[in-house]
């Protein structure tokens, strides 16, 4: 389970590079805004579609369309993504315990 707590804090270890990064940017952009804009500049066929209930962060998340990421953080952003190693599985025990969930 990715989110237990002996899992969690390794997990958010990639999260905080984005975090670390977007602080670096110029314009200001929010670790959101540069995860997005790395979606999209990673592929010329997948279009992220994240989701939100408050317009705080639908605004945010369409203001990342606007974010243009140089080769650097491009690259870093890949190599740190593609060396970083998940830590637990997509779904709990229980959940894996109940095969006629999980097909």
């Amino acid at each position: 389970d990715r989110l237990n707590k002996d899992n969690i804090a390794k997990n958010l270890e990639l999260a905080n590079e984005f975090v670390q990064l977007a602080e670096k940017q110029s314009p200001k952009v929010t670790p959101t805004q540069l995860g997005l804009a790395w979606l999209v500049a990673s592929s010329k066929v997948m279009i992220p579609l994240p989701g939100t209930s408050k317009a705080s962060r639908a605004k945010e998340n369409a203001e990342a369309a606007a974010v243009k990421l140089d080769d650097q953080t491009k690259n870093e952003l890949d190599q740190k993504v593609k060396q970083f190693k998940v830590a637990g599985g997509s779904y709990n025990e229980a959940a894996r315990n109940n095969h006629a969930l999980m097909g």
